[in-house]
This record gives C-alpha cells, structure tokens and sequence, in this order.
C-alpha cells in the first residue's frame, strides 16, 4: 500500500467468516488452511485487498481457533506477500499478483453472503446445511418417458420462450386454482428457479439504494437478490405467526418501501405460519398504501401437520407477487419457478427476462408440467418421509444435544435453533472441522443478528441426520467448556 493511500474500512469477523465458507474441511496444519482460505477469497473477489482485518483476538474468537493459529497464519501471508501490517495501523490485506483475481468488486464481494455454503469446493462428510430434497424418483420416471412426438415437436423451433412453456403456465395456472385462487396463465412468468423470479423482482420493483422490507430471520435468497441490486434492506422481525405484522404496518408507512418480502407459508428458516387473518390484513395494507408484497411459497407444498392457509394472492390482485418453484417438492436440479403477479408487472418482468436469458429450458419445463400432475401423490410421499425424519431429529436432539432450544416446524425442510449460549457463527466453524455443516444465524439476517441461532436442515438421509446430530454433540462439547470464549484449536488453551 502506497504512503498516500488509505486501507478500506476495517472487515468485521462476520464478514471474514463469511469470505471464508467452510474453509476448515481440508487436510494439514489449521493454520496453513486459514492462510489458504484468506488467499483463495482474495483471488476470487470475496476478500478485497487494502481491505483492513479485525485484531487477532477477535478473529481467533470468531473462528473458534487459538490466536497463536491466526498469527502463524499471518506469518505465512506476510512471507508470501499477501498481507502487510504497521505498527498502530494494523494488518490489511494485499496481493502480489492481481493478474488472475477477480475484480475488485466490492458489492459482489461483501453483499452476497448468505449462501455462502453453496460455494463450490465448500463439501463436508455431512451437509444440515442445504434445505433440499434429492429428486423424487417420478423425476427419473417422467424425464424418461417423455412422449417423443412433444419432444419432436418442441425442438423444431428455436427454443426462445422468455413467458416459458405455454403447458407449464396452464398447469402451474391449474395449481393456483386448486389454492382458491383463478389465475389466468397471461398472469404468470416461468423462471428459472425461484432465484432468478425474485433476482427479476428485486431488480426492476428496488432500484439502487431503494427501501425493501423483509423478515428477520430470512431466506438467504431473498437477501442475495436484494443485496444483489444495491437495496436499502430494513429487518422486520418474526414471531410464530410470522412476520410481525404491527412493526411492517408501520414500517410501510413510514418509510414507503418499494418492496416488501415474506414467506407466509412455512416462514424459512422458523416454520412459522402466518394467520387468515393476518394474510387479509397485510394484503389490504398492500392495496392501500400501494406498495408491492411478494410472497415466496417456495416451501408451501410441504405440510407436515395441518394445512396452511391460502396464500396472500387470495386476498389481494394488484399489489401482491407470488413466487414459486418445483425445487422443495420434486427436484432443485430442474431449475423451473414461476411469478404470478398482475398482467402489466408480468409484461415488465418478461422483458427483463428476456434480456437476462431468453427463456428458461424448454426440457426442464416439459417435465415440470409433466410433473405437476402428480403433484398431490408427490406431496404425500414427501410428507410421509419428512415427517419420519423430523421425529428422528426430535428424537436425536433431545439423545445428544438436549440444551438446545427450538419448537417442532409444521413443515419446510429446516429446524430453527436457539443455542443455550455462545456464537452461533463460531460455533458453525467449530462444527465445519467435526465435518458438518450448518448455517449460522447471522448469514439468515439482514441486520447480522441472531448470533444464539443456527438453521439446521432435517433433508438429509436417516443415516446422515444420524452421524451428523452426533458429531454436532461432540463439537458442542468441545465448545461447551469455553461458551464465553470458544474453544482455540491449533494451540493449548492456555495460548488463546
């Protein structure tokens, strides 16, 4: 760094752990895989050089590791060039050779963080972090049976749909229906995945440094679109009816968002159910105030006790955006979501499609249509065994890890939890080196709270669960012992 230049603001140890993914999973000394991980982030863009690092102390107690590990791993980054200090300055952050990094982006490098554990060469032995389903095996069945005169006659043409398949609109519309809720299929955009439907939204509903409302805790979705577009993300919190509905009222009228996003159905990562009539209500408050409310009803289709209220698009027409995907119920690998809004928000949306895309794949949605006929029979196999395996996690939390804290979700795919005491986020790095994988509070809010919280996925395979609830008990012992100070690895307690 250059006497006449300045370091960018100091990074915080929420924002390193995040850089850094699971980088504790490899092989070899855990300082040498530190020093690698803080390398590899800064190639690729997720760790900015001149970029300022917190005091050794607080890394160390951020990644659970013994200060004597983060300063061998300083050492190691100095020697090679990749970092600089000065005494009353600090150590920041450099690069020897930006030839190959990518570039230095800070948006993309500090606002996508929430699914951070979906980076490649992030794997761990057992994965509670990932809320999704292996295909169903009709999946397997309809993709190799597809009529080949429909597929003969789909694939002479060039295969550019931005609206999506004209079949999968009049299924995904009959699905609407089926909910009390006639939906017309001019009313729908098929997307690629739920992502991309609410990456459209986030762009063209919040413009740069526009106000969007959204629940606390929350999907990482919601939050990587919203981040994505530069927004001013404002945290509301959630109760066990959702989102709470007297702090949004106000919250909407007195900031005039653009956009409000929740997830009434299943409420990720809590399970929470929003009421009739609080649907009614945040509806109507839509309506009036003219503000744009996007419901994501991506995990609606998996009950596991009773069943949910309609969703917000019963209740209101304008002002209401539903999104929705095959992913939770048959398969994430097929890539097909859909938007159901208004006709003139759905032309809007189509355009800006077309200039992201062109048109999801025509194969993926041919099967999708396919597969929504057998939508009720897919529903019931799926609640049949999620079912199964969440009285497996009850049963395994209360065996292992009885001092956790959390109530039974009424469906989804994840369990929210709440940790006696300590960091959620030091104890997930702690967890990623017993091999496996969860998500940490902290990466599920927009205002980085939740640090007693961590989501856990009930997805996995009985075995897996298994193995993984137990190696999970046997890093809570190890960080049990130091709660107010986790436990240092790397170097005997009394260093850290």
């Amino acid at each position: 760094m250059r006497s006449d230049e300045k370091p960018r603001s100091p990074l915080s140890a929420d924002a390193i752990t995040v850089a850094l993914g699971n980088w504790a999973a490899g092989q070899g000394p855990v300082y040498r895989q530190l020093a690698d991980a803080i390398r590899n982030a800064v190639t690729a863009g997720d760790l900015l050089p001149e970029s300022r690092l917190p005091a050794e102390r607080v890394l160390a107690r951020q990644l659970a590791v013994s200060r004597t590990t983060v300063l061998a791993a300083f050492d190691e980054l100095k020697t090679t060039g990749w970092l600089r200090s000065r005494q009353g300055s600090g150590t920041w952050l450099t690069q020897p050779d930006p030839r190959g990094a990518a570039p230095p982006d800070a948006d993309s490098a500090r606002s996508l963080r929430a699914n951070a554990f979906l980076r490649p060469g992030l794997d761990a032995p057992i994965d509670l972090a990932t809320a999704a389903l292996p295909a169903t095996p009709i999946v397997t069945e309809i993709a190799t049976r597809l009529d080949p005169a429909t597929v003969t006659e789909l694939t002479s043409g060039h295969g550019y749909m931005p609206t999506g398949l004209e079949l999968l609109h009049e299924r995904v519309a009959e699905r609407f229906a089926a909910d009390g809720v006639p939906t017309d299929p001019a009313e729908l955009l098929i997307t690629t995945g739920t992502q991309q439907a609410l990456a459209l939204i986030a762009a063209l509903a919040v413009p740069s440094g526009g106000t969007a409302l959204v629940e606390t805790p929350t999907s990482p979705g919601i939050l990587d679109a919203l981040r994505s577009v530069g927004a001013d993300i404002r945290a509301v919190p959630v109760d066990n009816h959702g989102i709470r509905l007297d702090l949004l009222e106000e919250l909407m009228t007195r900031l005039s968002p653009r956009a409000v996003f929740v997830i009434p159905t299943f409420q990720t990562p809590t399970g929470a159910v929003m009421p009739t009539g609080q649907r009614r209500r945040l509806s109507a408050l839509a309506e009036r105030l003219q503000i744009l409310v996007v419901e994501d009803l991506s995990h609606a289709p998996l009950e596991l006790a009773d069943s949910p209220p309609p969703p917000l698009c019963r209740f209101g027409v304008e002002h209401i955006v539903s999104v929705g995907s095959m992913s939770k119920l048959f398969w994430s690998g097929l890539r097909v979501g859909w938007i159901r809004a208004s006709r003139p928000l759905i032309a809007r949306l189509t355009r800006l499609k077309a200039t992201a895309d062109l048109g999801s794949p025509l194969l993926s949605q041919l099967v999708a249509a396919q597969l929504l006929t057998r939508f009720d029979e897919v529903r019931l196999q799926r609640r049949t065994a999620l079912i199964t395996r969440l009285d497996n996690l009850d049963a395994l939390l209360a065996q292992h890890l009885p001092a956790w804290r959390w109530e039974r979700p009424p469906g989804g795919l994840s369990a929210w939890i709440e940790l006696p005491h300590g960091d959620s986020s030091a104890f997930v790095q702690l967890a990623q080196r017993h091999g496996v994988v969860v998500v940490p509070g902290p990466l599920l809010s927009a205002d980085e709270g939740h640090h007693r919280h961590l989501r856990l996925s009930f997805a996995a395979g009985l075995g897996m669960l298994e193995e993984g609830i137990e190696r999970l008990a046997r890093a809570w012992d190890a960080y049990v012992p130091s709660a107010d100070r986790p436990l240092m690895v790397g170097a005997p307690a009394a260093l850290g």
